[in-house]
């Protein structure tokens, strides 16, 4: 959700009838709200609802586990900060860090992706994908990073999260010297489907690595069967 939007759920939350309050105060905690304020007032006036006071206890220990957490976050990231620390026992901080409920994880698993380990890039990605702590313009510096092997797991990302955002990439990754990089966002786009997916991809038929080309074409193949099947679909109905 977008500041607007969660200022005036906050309102609303403020203003409507206890049987309300817990829904508001569920969604606001799903969308990353951490405000402890907030919920000390809104505790103080719900006149000890019960589905409002158990969502609220709820939240209070969530924050009170997340303060705790905030010292072990700092004691990875200065183990992280060692160079000869070895890869298993980075990636088992990683693993670690994942597990913990503080959005200041966020930061350390982000830095993660410029990992030299495609285990733990990969390990990465895949938490990002499903961890909605993290939003779309989060995934979208991850793409437009100058590194290119974290501006590939962006682009795989938003991929699997089927954001349609990539395809504003599509003429910068045209003239993208890098095949790999390519060869990513036509797999990020098949992904995505549909005609957008298709008539983008058509666009690398023609580039000059056999790779990209190779990649292009199995793409297309296997979106025309899939756009096929959803004429067909749409026929019988």
């Amino acid at each position: 959700m977008k500041k607007e939007e969660i200022e005036n759920l906050k309102e609303e939350c403020l203003k409507s009838p206890p049987y309300k309050k817990a829904h508001f105060l569920k969604l606001l905690w799903e969308n990353n709200v951490r405000d402890e304020e907030f919920y000390k007032l809104i505790k103080n006036i719900s006149n000890n609802n019960s589905a409002v006071e158990a969502i609220l206890n709820k939240i209070f220990n969530e924050l009170e586990i997340m303060k705790k957490e905030e010292e072990l976050i700092s004691n990875y990231k200065k183990e992280l900060s060692k160079k000869n620390l070895k890869k298993e026992d980075r990636f088992v901080i990683y693993k670690k860090i994942s597990n913990l409920k503080s959005d200041k994880r966020k930061e350390l698993l982000l830095s993660g992706l410029s990992e030299s380990s495609w285990e733990i890039r990969d390990f990465i990605s895949n938490i990002i994908c499903n961890d909605n702590v993290f939003e779309v313009k989060d995934i979208i510096n991850i793409a437009e990073n100058p590194l290119w092997l974290v501006r590939r797991e962006g682009l795989k990302i938003l991929g699997k999260r089927k954001e349609d955002i990539l395809f504003d990439y599509t003429d910068k990754i045209l003239e993208d010297t890098n095949a790999d990089i390519k060869i990513t966002f036509i797999e990020a786009a098949e992904n995505i489907g549909g005609k957008t997916a298709y008539t983008t991809i058509y666009k690398f038929k023609k580039d000059s690595n056999q790779w990209v080309k190779k990649r292009a074409d199995k793409a297309l193949k296997n979106l025309s069967k899939s756009l096929e099947q959803e004429m067909l679909i749409k026929k019988t109905l």
